[in-house]
């Protein structure tokens, strides 16, 4: 099965690809499978990955890292010509959702924090007035 690929800067220069394809916001850069075939492991993308320190993604997770909405880290590189010096850009990754998102269904009660009161009756909303079964 086809891959996308989200790899480092180094990987993405030595693959060749044009500079202007998507870069995610963590500062790494989607890729096609087919762009690595430069690599001698070549069509063993398990083996390119882990040599380069990257990430094989389905079309629905490269659509994810391409909107920002999950961000996933990548690997290091068993290779030493593509470990990054230093990791890329985490300053965009402060307004991206984390890959679980918590809903208000989820959260817990921070201890003095306001609780919801419906102003009719009087009562926590949470709570089951009623004392039947819905």
């Amino acid at each position: 099965m086809p891959h996308y690929v989200k790899c480092n800067e180094k990987t993405y220069r030595r693959i060749g690809a044009p500079l202007n394809r998507v870069r995610t916001k963590d500062g790494c850069y989607l890729a096609w499978q087919a762009d690595f075939t430069c690599f001698p492991e070549w069509p063993d993308m398990n083996a390119v990955a882990s040599r380069t320190g990257s990430l094989l993604l389905q079309p629905t997770q490269a659509r994810e890292e391409q909107d920002g909405s999950v961000l996933r880290p990548l690997p290091v590189a068993t290779d030493e010509d593509f470990v990054m010096e230093t990791a890329p850009d985490d300053s965009a990754i402060d307004d991206v959702e984390p890959e679980t998102p918590v809903g208000p269904e989820q959260a817990e009660q921070v201890p003095g924090e306001d609780i919801a009161v419906d102003e009719e009756s009087g009562t926590d909303d949470n709570v089951d007035t009623e004392g039947g079964e819905e």
